[in-house]
């Protein structure tokens, strides 16, 4: 595969869409709101992403909103509180746990195995999501932590 990367973060934005978004009212389009924070090369390889993601499914429109570390932290806990925050997060490791429990994250469960495969995923992140509570999201294109 040539982009192993931007596919397994293309499947994620795949299984999300089969989760979440906001389907028009007549069932057209749906349109996914997508934060991440990164260098200009994160920013510029997630908005490749996000075209090829696109140019697969025509029907599912990606919203990117990039955001510096400086200010990511502070504008998703904003976004959160105020009832805003986008379908798709990038997270950290560390803070899966607390916007998990304050009920900011969808919980997958029932989207495993029939929509999201994880037998393919290294037994490390099946225990590490495991011992979450609940499977909150899907494995990182580029952080080598274990999560999904």
């Amino acid at each position: 595969m040539r982009h192993p990367r931007l596919a397994l973060a293309a499947a994620a934005l795949l299984a999300v869409a089969g989760c979440g978004g906001a389907p028009s009212a007549d069932g057209g389009p749906v349109t996914l709101r997508f934060t991440w924070w990164g260098s200009d090369a994160r920013h510029t390889m997630t908005q490749r992403l996000i075209e090829a993601f696109e140019a697969e499914h025509p029907g599912i429109r990606v919203e990117g909103e990039f955001t510096g570390w400086g200010d990511y932290w502070d504008k998703l806990a904003t976004t959160v509180a105020g009832g805003d925050a986008p379908d798709i997060i990038q997270q950290e490791s560390r803070y899966v746990r607390e916007y998990a429990d304050r009920g900011a994250l969808l919980d997958l469960t029932e989207h495993v195995p029939s929509v999201i495969k994880t037998d393919k995923l290294d037994p490390r992140w099946r225990r590490w999501a495991r011992s979450t509570a609940r499977p909150t999201r899907s494995p990182p294109a580029s952080t080598p932590t274990p999560s999904w």
